[in-house]
């Protein structure tokens, strides 16, 4: 650097005193490390923007289809009611879910020679096996029919929801 250049930085530096030397060197510092600061940033946009191109490109599921009408020959005998209760406890154990404790009653219709059990189950555990549990539990009980469903997480970031499921499990009562 030529003297020349150097007294009149040492006349600048002089002239606008030690604040004006701080805001100079943090607006430098901010200058410089602003690009190292945010493309780390666009670069986890751009792949959550590829990702969610990706997902969008993928084939939807179809919609699923309103549930068939069980004849009331293939509903299960109302003795059944606690083996279906046990597969409905070991499918939620199957997919890892933790089940609190479940409610049931039931209730007959003399007329139709129907029962009907209504089932709560306040569950815990992860969505995708929750969904597992709900497909199984459905598919594997002609009787079986999800009434509600009730979706809750303690905070955004948790991996758990806490779900409370009402089916209701329609049985055949035996004709004297």
């Amino acid at each position: 650097m030529s003297a020349r250049a150097a007294d009149w930085l040492a006349y600048a530096a002089h002239r606008i005193g030690a604040p004006g030397l701080l805001g100079l060197t943090l607006l430098t510092a901010a200058a410089l490390g602003w690009p190292m600061l945010t493309l780390p940033l666009h670069d986890r946009a751009a792949s959550a923007h590829a990702e969610a191109a990706r997902r969008a490109a993928l084939p939807r599921e179809a919609a699923p289809q309103p549930p068939q009408r069980v004849p009331q020959a293939d509903l299960p005998p109302a003795g059944e009611a606690p083996r279906v209760l046990a597969r409905l406890f070991a499918a939620a154990a199957r997919a890892g879910l933790a089940l609190d404790q479940g409610q049931y009653r039931g209730e007959r219709d003399a007329a139709a020679d129907i029962a009907r059990m209504r089932i709560h189950l306040p569950l815990e555990g992860d969505y995708p096996a929750l969904r597992g549990f709900i497909a199984e539990a459905l598919a594997g009980n002609p009787g079986l029919a999800l009434e509600s469903l009730s979706l809750a997480r303690k905070d955004m970031t948790s991996a758990s929801v806490r779900a409370e499921l009402r089916f209701a499990l329609y049985l055949r009562e035996a004709r004297p």
